[in-house]
Parts: C-alpha cells; structure tokens; sequence
C-alpha cells in the first residue's frame, strides 16, 4: 500500500514538473519570438522624427498629430492649427501640405476648421500620442518606436495562443505564425496611424478570449468588454464583435441564465468605455455621435457610380460631379441615409459587380491564401470532430473577425490598410493547417511529441 501510494506521488510530481517544463519552455519561445519581431522591426524600417515619412500625404495621419499636440497644450482634441507650424513636426512645409489637398478642397477646410472638438476620428488613438508626448514631449520617433514594441508584444502572444489551443504542437504553429505577421502581415510601425495599436488591442482581446474558452469567469467576461470598448475608441472596424460574442455566449454556455450574466456584464462593459465619449461628443456637436461622424460619409464614398468601378473609397464621386446621383440629390436637400437608399435602389443591378470589387480590393492575393487556409482548417476539424477522431477545442474568435472585416467591407468599401489588423487572428489557425494535417494523417496524434 505504501509503495502504491509513494508511486502515485512520484507520478503527480512527475506531472507537476513537466507542466512547470512547458510553460517554461512557452515563456522562453514567447520572449525568443519578441527579441525576432523587435529586431526585424527595428531594421527594415527607417525612422525619423516627424509624421510624414513618404510622398503619399494621409490626412489621417495629420489629424492625429494635430488631435495629440493641441491636447497636450490644452486645445482640446482639436485638429486645426493653434500653434506654429513647426510645433507639429508634420514634416513638409504648411503650404506644401495644403496645397497637396487643395484639389479636393474638403480636407483644406478640415485643417483650418476652427471646431472644438473633433470627432471625425474616434479620440483613442490621438489620446495614446497625447500620453506619451505628456512624458517625452512633441516626437513622433517614440511613437514609433512604441509601436514597434507593440507589434513585437503581439506577435510574442502568438505562441501562447497557440499553446492554450492546441497544446505543444501550438507553440510552434504560433512561432511560425507569428515570423509570417512580422515579416508579411504586420501594419507599417512607421506611420502615424492607428492600425499598430489596433493590432496589439486584438492580441490582447484574443488571449483573454482564449483564457475565457478555458475558464468562463465573469471578471475575464468584464475585461473582454473593457479591451474591446477600447479597442472601439481607437477604431470602430471592429464593431460588430461586440454583437458576435454576447451571441457565441448563448452557444458555449450550457446555462441560459449564466450566458445572459456574461452577456450583461460585457455590453455593460463596452458601454462603460465608449457611452461617455458618446455622451460627451453628442452634447458638443448638438448631433448623435457613438464613435466618430465619417461614419454616413464614408458609406457614400464607398457606394456610388465611381465605387462600381472601383471598389475603392472615392470622396470625389459625391458631390463633385454634377451628373452624379448624390449632387442631384445633395441639392434637393435629401438625408444622407436617404441618398444611400436611392442609389442602391437605382443601381441594384450593379451591387454583384460592386460587392465584387470591394472584396478584390481589401483582400489581394496573398491575404486570400490565408482565409483559404483557416476556412479550410474549420472544414477539417468539423470532419474530424463528426467522425470522433478529435475533440480538440477549436478556436473560434478567427472567424468572428474574419466575419467582422467582410461586412466592415462589403458596407463600406474596400481598403487593404483596414484589412491589415484582422489578417493576425486570421493567421493562426491558417498556418496551424498544415501541423494539423500532418497531425492526423502522418504521424498521429502522439508521436508529435517524440519531436517537442
């Protein structure tokens, strides 16, 4: 009995210590994978300390500059501006800038608009530049280097993820993963934009998600309704995951009580980060605003006559042209909603056609091959699972955001840099792809770990 009992304790401990051996062995790919992604980063791309560093002017990158400046020297969340020039650190001369945009006439009168508060942008990614010029002053060089940082951390969770999914064989599946982001995939960390701490919101939204999948607690429900109103505020493309998940609840938990506990807790949550903004902003503007007001704006310049063509967002085509649909009806006074309505009711023939090029525009080639990769890893594992040879979890957050960015498209218009943060939850199950075959058909599923 003693030597039974003694023997159970060896194999406990046994087991203890090779858990402690695994995470061991995750923590060190985890920081291996960071010091890769913070040096590759750091080497293929050139920084310097001003907001413009191409010769493709982005007015998005110059609001945020102009929002983060005047808010650190009490402006407000303004873009117009206030103090000299050179404070901005823009990069090119004042009339140089202007006169880039003076064709379009729109984004001249934006930069010397006198508003005080600027929502065409939600304020979170202008308000994470405040922070950290609050502390190191006016250089856009920090920002850049903090979102190499930012892309390096999230890349680094990849492994985790992987590992908390699919065991072992995850840990090298996100090691891979996580090379192809940093190398093909990842946003450009050089660029005033907020696509960098988009990318590094959802990493931290899915690993908390994936420790939900694990342990279904409440207070990991509040944090994923807190993460996601921020990433909300930072921008709102990710918007219809705020619907998806309380929607999944109702699936993955059994009690219907508890799947409308959590629900309540996460929209609460949501609610909590962005309704104050939402408040603020409305009572300013004397206009409803949830996030930002591009909103009906940009669904006009991603449908219309030139967008049937294109798929692309196209400004110009609203009101420019007097042949237009929307300048004859800007000049009957109609509602923007109400123009949107008439030209899809005039022009549903062509909707195929337009629907089309948007998605030919946002997802090229080599994005493609991806969502090929996971869509055909849910077939696989669908397969395996009726067949009862694995019962493995299976990660479902990559196809809430792929579904995410498809409406975001088929809405709006199509635009790869919008794409671009939703190609890293996109990544992972298409790369796992392969191990997993090899998995099941090659080897099977113990003899992985002859090799780990």
């Amino acid at each position: 009995m003693l030597q039974v009992r003694s023997n159970h304790i060896h194999m406990l401990l046994g087991l203890k210590n090779l858990k402690h051996r695994k995470w061991l062995l995750n923590i060190f790919v985890m920081c291996l994978v960071f010091g890769l992604s913070l040096y590759r980063l750091a080497s293929t791309h050139a920084f310097n300390d001003y907001v413009i560093n191409n010769d493709i002017y982005g007015t998005d990158a110059i609001d945020y500059q102009l929002m983060a400046v005047n808010f650190v020297n009490g402006h407000g969340l303004t873009s117009h501006f206030i103090e000299d020039y050179p404070h901005y650190k823009i990069g090119v001369g004042k009339t140089t800038l202007l006169d880039t945009f003076r064709p379009t006439g729109f984004f001249v009168e934006k930069f010397l608009l006198k508003m005080d508060l600027h929502v065409w942008h939600p304020p979170g990614y202008p308000l994470f530049m405040a922070f950290i010029y609050k502390f190191v002053g006016i250089s856009p060089f920090y920002i850049k280097f903090i979102q190499v940082i930012l892309l390096a951390l999230a890349a680094s969770f990849m492994p985790l993820i992987g590992f908390l999914y699919w065991g072992e064989l995850g840990v090298v599946s996100g090691m891979v993963a996580s090379l192809v982001f940093i190398n093909f995939c990842s946003p450009d960390p050089t660029l005033i934009r907020a696509e960098v701490l988009d990318v590094f919101l959802f990493s931290v939204w899915i690993l908390l998600f994936t420790v939900w999948e694990l342990m279904p607690r409440t207070i990991v429900t509040a944090l994923l309704g807190i993460i996601l109103g921020m990433t909300l505020l930072v921008k709102g493309t990710c918007v219809f995951i705020a619907f998806f998940f309380p929607i999944y609840l109702f699936f993955k938990l059994k009690n219907s009580s508890m799947a409308i506990k959590h629900a309540l807790v996460f929209v609460f949550c949501v609610g909590v980060m962005v309704f104050p903004w939402s408040i603020y902003a409305s009572i300013k503007t004397h206009e409803p605003v949830l996030l930002c007001t591009q909103t009906m704006p940009d669904l006009l310049a991603g449908n219309n006559e030139r967008s049937i063509q294109t798929g692309q967002w196209t400004p110009d085509a609203q009101m420019k042209n007097p042949n237009f649909l929307y300048s004859k009806l800007k000049a009957k006074k109609c509602s923007d909603f109400k123009m949107l309505m008439v030209f899809f009711r005039q022009n549903y023939r062509h909707i195929p056609q337009l629907m089309t090029n948007k998605l030919r525009i946002a997802f090229p080639r080599g994005t493609s091959s991806v969502i090929c990769s996971m869509l055909f890893y849910y077939a696989a594992s669908f397969y395996f699972k009726r067949m009862n040879i694995d019962q493995a979890l299976v990660p479902v957050f990559p196809l809430m955001f792929f579904i995410n960015i498809l409406l975001i498209t088929l809405i709006s218009y199509g635009r790869y840099i919008i794409v671009v943060p939703f190609i890293y939850p996109i990544l992972m199950p298409g790369v796992y792809l392969p191990f997993y075959l090899a998995r099941r058909f090659a080897f099977g599923p113990k003899t992985w770990y002859l090799f780990l």
